[in-house]
């Protein structure tokens, strides 16, 4: 009985796995953490992963997929905004900030790198990922975003989400983007400064 799965579950150990999953603790460390509690146990990271699915599971009995996003990024401390259509009351817009990369935007507000990616998903928006560097020249993220359409004015509510987080600290002085028309426009009215942007290569700068 010890290979199958039954044998291997104890109603103190699923406890303590509930909650250290709702802590967003690591398959891998959970199961450290039970076999350092008990020697005897003979449980694997497969079992591990089953159970924090049916945990989640049952976290979001009678929520749609949007409710439980917005719970998570709300219960984990994430700056985020959103926008809806008027008539439809769908998704447009979707921005959010994880609370570290908060704290280093605000400590370095210099440089600004954003792209998107084409519709990639199933929801059929195309995904922001908006970068920053440090004074190490180290690389992070900033904010990411989901838009229904890459449009000035969808581009435009991003960095007005993006602006507003830093509040009182400067704005960048260099955003960094592709060729891409409608991006451009909305970063040059929002911050109103130099644009770079990369063509072939080389360094193009627009005024």
């Amino acid at each position: 009985m010890e290979g199958h799965p039954y044998a291997r579950r104890s109603k103190d150990e699923y406890r303590l796995v509930e909650d250290m999953t709702k802590k967003n603790v690591p398959s891998r460390d959970i199961l450290s953490i039970l076999k350092s509690q008990n020697e005897n146990n003979v449980s694997t990271l497969k079992d591990i992963c089953n159970a924090q699915y049916k945990i989640r599971k049952s976290l979001q009995v009678e929520k749609s997929m949007m409710q439980v996003l917005m719970s998570l990024l709300h219960s984990n401390g994430y700056v985020h905004d959103f926008s809806t259509n008027d008539v439809t009351n769908e998704l447009e817009a979707l921005f959010f900030v994880h609370p570290t990369s908060f704290k280093i935007w605000r400590a370095f507000p210099h440089v600004l790198m954003i792209d998107a990616t084409y519709k990639t998903n199933k929801y059929n928006m195309s995904f922001v990922e908006i970068v920053g560097v440090t004074s190490t020249r180290k690389i992070f993220c900033i904010a990411f975003a989901f838009i229904s359409e890459e449009k000035m004015d969808n581009y435009k509510w991003v960095l007005e989400c993006l602006k507003l987080t830093l509040d009182e600290c400067m704005l960048p002085r260099v955003t960094i983007t592709d060729k891409e028309l409608a991006l451009m426009k909305a970063c040059k009215k929002f911050f109103q400064m130099l644009l770079d942007y990369f063509v072939d290569g080389t360094l193009v700068k627009i005024f």
